[in-house]
């Protein structure tokens, strides 16, 4: 009887030093490398961004931070690695938009769950310009709606694939606008057919439109984010014209499902105060891109606020990127 109560007492007792020993592992992350997996090749904006990112987060946690590139599948490849990796903290995505508020509406079936993936931090939006060629008689988002209205679907307006962002940011502008158009896709993007003349329209990410419109390349009628760009102060939001508009990518850092909360913690405060640095805004915004911020909590809350409109302009348009 004694013997059992020894035990009972033992057992007891190890139940708490264990959890004890536990929140001691969790509250010493990171004692190791980092790895950031990038679903997008070397170079790409989101590979430039998570290097950025990574350098600065290397230097606040004291660990290696690597990051590793697995492009393709629309983003697929990279989030099943990192849905599918050990909640521990040292396995993180770093991704657009399309990985967790598109994808899920252009595939009936995915490698991975949207809520496999913690949200983290949302680091930055990405605004798209809304830019014609700059022989073009157009000023103004007013200008091209009226064009395509006369045209009558005539209008020719590109992105670099269907359901890539581009290509939904149009399609909701033009059902907003209430006219139609003709989506043409590019293997290499719309930019140099809008530059010849050979295109209508397009939404090009602000990190390469920006640096056409300067040079008189292209001509810059809006730009779709909330307001304007401080590095395009004269372009106006094409919610001056149609009001309550807004379509944007972003990017940001997620954890495996099931990481410790401490961990999530640990992270969201390591690499809030490196977006909240004026250097790192700085570095964003002269880029053309829009610094967020912001606590897990909130990014979660954005996420289940944007996937609504987006799947009901990519149901409303018909976009599918399944096989069969």
């Amino acid at each position: 009887m004694s013997i059992s109560r020894r035990a009972l007492a033992g057992a007891a007792l190890v139940a708490p030093l264990a959890g004890i020993a536990g929140a001691r592992a969790q509250a010493a992350w990171p004692t190791r490398p980092i790895r950031i997996i990038v679903p997008f090749a070397p170079g790409s904006s989101p590979d430039v961004i998570a290097r950025l990112l990574g350098e600065r987060l290397a230097r606040a946690a004291g660990q290696p931070v690597v990051i590793d590139n697995r492009p393709g599948a629309t983003t697929m490849i990279g989030a099943q690695a990192v849905a599918q990796a050990r909640p521990d903290g040292y396995t993180l995505l770093y991704t657009i938009n399309s990985t967790v508020s598109i994808n899920p509406f252009l595939f009936s079936r995915m490698p991975y769950r949207v809520e496999d993936l913690a949200p983290v931090i949302r680091v930055l939006s990405v605004p798209f310009v809304l830019i014609v060629p700059a022989s073009a008689p157009l000023r103004s988002a007013r200008d091209l709606i009226a064009l395509a209205r006369a045209r009558a679907g005539a209008l020719n307006v590109g992105s670099s694939g269907i359901g890539t962002s581009a290509h939904i940011v149009m399609a909701r502008f033009l059902n907003e606008a209430g006219v139609t158009a003709t989506h043409v896709t590019f293997r290499q993007g719309p930019l140099n057919d809008i530059m010849a003349g050979r295109i209508d329209a397009a939404f090009e990410p602000s990190t390469t439109a920006i640096p056409q419109v300067e040079a008189g390349a292209v001509r810059a009628l809006a730009v779709s984010g909330p307001r304007r760009l401080p590095v395009l102060p004269s372009v106006p939001a094409v919610a001056e014209t149609i009001a309550g508009f807004a379509g944007e990518s972003w990017q940001g850092l997620f954890a495996p499902r099931g990481t410790a909360p401490e961990v999530i913690a640990s992270l969201s405060r390591l690499t809030r105060g490196i977006v909240e640095t004026e250097e790192f805004r700085g570095r964003l915004q002269e880029l053309g891109l829009v610094p967020e911020g912001g606590t897990p909590e909130e990014f979660q809350a954005f996420i289940a606020e944007e996937s609504p409109v987006w799947a009901r302009v990519i149901r409303d348009n018909g976009i599918t990127l399944d096989g069969g």
